[in-house]
């Protein structure tokens, strides 16, 4: 069984990968010190682990996004359900075996800043972030990350229904034919 899904099969990856160098520049504006430190308390983790945060639950945080162009035009492009943000885990990190969401989201990592180091593992199923790469997996399955690095691996998370790209894979397809 795969746990993650084919990014290259779904028509917003394009777009992401395009405005990978924006997104970048738009994270690199965001000191430390403005990061938020996770307050997930049943995901138990060791090291570091914050968010820059531009949708939570549904409910936008204009100070993040007012200064985020390129994630503001990705929020209005790509059919985000109720979470965005960049996911930023601390040299060392380890985020411990849990599930997400229900099994009707899937979440979408781009790799914003990683040297390649670090991993998810979804099931039995390992894959390392790379700048400018989608990777795409279903939350509610059981997964850990580690970030064996001497330095921070930054994603831009965010979640869609699996419809959403069920529907935009297929149109993809039958695009491409």
């Amino acid at each position: 069984m795969n746990h993650f899904y084919n990014a290259d099969e779904w028509e917003y990856t394009t777009l992401l990968k395009q405005h990978h160098a924006s997104l970048v520049q738009e994270f690199d504006q965001w000191l430390p010190a403005q990061w938020i430190q996770n307050a997930e308390h049943k995901i138990d983790q060791q090291g570091t682990w914050h968010f820059v945060p531009f949708l939570t639950r549904g409910k936008t945080v204009e100070y993040f996004l007012h200064q985020c162009p390129t994630v503001q035009k990705i929020m209005q492009t790509v059919p985000i359900f109720d979470n965005c943000t960049f996911s930023i885990m601390g040299p060392g990190a380890v985020i411990k075996q849990h599930q997400g969401h229900g099994n009707q989201h899937l979440r979408v990592h781009l790799g914003i800043r990683t040297s390649g180091k670090a991993w998810i593992c979804v099931g039995d199923q390992t894959q390392h972030w790379s700048n400018g790469e989608v990777l795409i997996f279903q939350d509610s399955e059981t997964h850990c990350v580690e970030n064996p690095d001497t330095d921070y691996r930054v994603v831009l998370l965010f979640d869609i229904r699996r419809s959403d790209y069920f529907n935009h894979r297929l149109n993809y397809i039958e695009d491409t034919l």
